[in-house]
């Protein structure tokens, strides 16, 4: 299942954790960017829409090798246990309504989430009513 959370929806659950850690996001910009599959134009299709940046961060491949060979700056995050922190997993939890979910995600997604009533929308999405 693609994330069946809007853009602006992922957008506000970061910006609230972050909050939430007291982190200053004054600097930071939230710039969602659709996807257009056609790898010899995907660095300049974000550059479009992003304000001036040097250092791209990313742990996907092909991204990396884009912006490498475009002379950006790439920095790989290192993996934070991606077996257990899954959105995949997390989705399959909040439709089984395993409440394991709400450990694996920051309290402030939970209760996003639960105020959108997006648990009710994943279930009706895969067709559990």
């Amino acid at each position: 299942m693609a994330n069946p959370f809007t853009a602006g929806e992922r957008i506000e659950m970061i910006r609230e954790t972050l909050l939430d850690e007291n982190i200053d996001i004054s600097s930071i910009y939230f710039i969602p960017i659709p996807d257009i599959l056609m790898n010899s134009v995907w660095v300049s299709h974000v550059k479009s829409f992003s304000p001036s940046f040097d250092v791209v961060f990313a742990r996907n491949p092909l991204v990396i090798r884009l912006f490498k060979e475009a002379g950006f700056e790439v920095t790989i995050p290192p993996a934070y246990d991606r077996e257990k922190y899954n959105s995949t997993l997390i989705r399959r939890f909040i439709i089984e309504n395993n409440e394991e979910w709400k450990k694996l995600v920051p309290t402030k997604v939970v209760e996003y989430i639960l105020k959108i009533r997006g648990d009710e929308r994943l279930r009706a999405i895969a067709g559990i009513y």
